[in-house]
């Protein structure tokens, strides 16, 4: 008889409930009269999806338009579908607008909506679609698979930096027309040469940043779908560029996906960055398992007290076996003080029933972190702590329960209950403690970095931990919701530790 873990095993190799959750997103658009027919009959249908990604200057777009023009694929640019949408007034492009009038990044959130948006039209979902310029990183590859958007091939166009710095600086435009010409590959017409410049998004210092930012993504993005990926050298004319597409192209490979499941979050901070109350928060919205170091260790000694401290080997032991027990595998976990060193990073990075979904490290300067301890108060009869913030008013940081709403103001008179912690006073023993802290969390970073190289670890994302914290709950909560879905199995049998 099979077990439910070994199940579970196979039907994530092949991504079985991924799969069918597609066809049934397909089937709650199309209601097909015979349900079946139609499965059978998509699964067999030749309709391509395609990704193209690459670095700035590998010429996706030439690519994408001979791409589109031999298949028949629908071409889709994120950033004309933003206009597009601005511009017809839409609600989605009234959300954008906003975003691009400020000058920052519109949210992953509102470009995927935009583009399951355009995916839904009947000609992109009878002809399929060609994505150009998205997703950028691998938390916005996740968080489209858990939209739905599933491609058969993803296109990696790949050459060497001082190619891609040369393709750059050669690039002139003509202000009159807009077309783009290379003053080598492509020169242009004698009679508009001395028109045409140089772009200010072309320059050095702005081409390497853009390609500096596309490097440091591009390991949790080609991670997304490396059994789709197919690597082609684009340092050639476009013509044999296109050719080597068009062969990976004319091979039919079946979508594939990674599963979806409960999250499994390591949260990573210094002192007073609010981990227990970002914890809390998870907890309440995902109904993950809370976990910490100090928690695993005392549960596993059953309340003795006075135990010496297991050593390294017996640790892996402890945590693993807290990990692999049924409640945190079917919902998920948030792990806070653990993993700390490469040996532990990578004890939970091999074994696939504790492998974290998420690596989140919040980020605070070094002067907000010694003030929110300096500031602090607390009730010792309710257990609440306050902050006092810089116009004085009482700013509730986290109550007696998961369940206490943070961040409400607090009355003058309430004030009056709490007082403030000796060691909360020291503003130089304060100041040490978070040196030390940092100091701790960028060696764990390096850990990380090192690990995440050498045990194909789950990629760091950094969360900006300033302001409210229901704000920075938000920016966390994106993060995760991205790809939160329940898990298949109420109970798995654990291992043996």
């Amino acid at each position: 008889m099979l077990k439910t873990s070994d199940f579970q095993e196979y039907a994530e190799q092949h991504a079985i409930f991924a799969m069918f959750s597609s066809l049934l997103q397909d089937i709650a658009v199309e209601k097909p009269a015979e349900p079946l027919s139609w499965i059978i009959a998509q699964i067999k249908k030749d309709i391509r999806r395609i990704i193209i990604v690459g670095a700035p200057m590998t010429g996706k777009g030439t690519q994408a338009e001979k791409i589109a023009a031999k298949y028949g694929v629908i071409h889709i640019s994120t950033g004309d579908l933003m206009w597009t949408a601005v511009k017809q007034g839409t609600p989605l492009g009234k959300q954008a607008q906003t975003y691009m009038q400020s000058g920052t990044l519109v949210p992953d959130e509102i470009v995927i909506k935009l583009v399951k948006e355009k995916l839904a039209a009947k000609d992109v979902r009878e002809r399929g679609w060609l994505l150009d310029g998205f997703p950028r990183t691998g938390v916005q590859a996740n968080a489209m698979k858990a939209a739905g958007i599933i491609p058969t091939h993803v296109i990696l166009l790949d050459a060497p930096e001082s190619i891609l710095m040369d393709r750059a600086q050669g690039r002139r435009l003509d202000p009159v027309t807009g077309k783009i010409y290379h003053i080598r590959n492509n020169p242009p017409p004698s009679n508009i040469a001395s028109r045409c410049v140089l772009r200010e998004d072309d320059k050095e210092e702005q081409i390497r940043n853009r390609i500096d930012s596309y490097n440091t993504n591009a390991y949790s993005l080609t991670k997304e779908y490396n059994h789709l990926l197919v690597k082609v050298n684009c340092n050639d004319n476009p013509d044999k560029v296109f050719q080597d597409i068009d062969r990976s192209l004319s091979r039919r490979i079946p979508p594939r996906t990674e599963p979806k499941r409960a999250p499994r979050i390591i949260l990573k901070g210094a002192p007073n960055s609010g981990k227990a109350t970002l914890s809390d928060l998870l907890v309440k919205k995902f109904k993950v398992v809370p976990l910490s170091l100090s928690q695993i260790i005392e549960r596993d000694r059953s309340g003795v007290p006075n135990l010496p401290l297991p050593s390294d080997a017996e640790l892996l032991s402890v945590v693993t076996k807290r990990l692999t027990t049924p409640d945190v595998i079917s919902n998920g976990y948030v792990l806070t003080g653990y993993p700390n060193n490469a040996v532990q990073i990578a004890h939970l990075q091999n074994n696939s029933q504790t492998r974290p979904s998420h690596t989140i490290f919040i980020d605070l300067p070094k002067d907000e972190l010694i003030n929110r301890q300096t500031k602090r108060f607390f009730n010792p009869t309710t257990g609440e702590i306050i902050r006092r913030d810089l116009q004085g008013k009482e700013i509730v940081l986290r109550g007696p329960s998961p369940d206490y709403k943070p961040d409400p103001a607090v009355s003058k008179e309430d004030a009056k209950k709490f007082i403030q912690r000796d060691d909360d006073k020291d503003v130089k023993a304060v100041t040490a403690r978070i040196d030390k802290g940092l100091k701790d969390l960028q060696n764990a970073e390096k850990e990380y970095k090192a690990a995440f190289k050498e045990h194909d670890a789950t990629p760091i994302i950094r969360i900006d931990g300033t302001g409210p914290m229901l704000n920075v709950f938000e920016r966390l909560s994106n993060v995760v919701e991205a790809t939160r879905v329940a898990t298949s199995f109420a109970t798995v049998t654990p291992p043996d530790v």
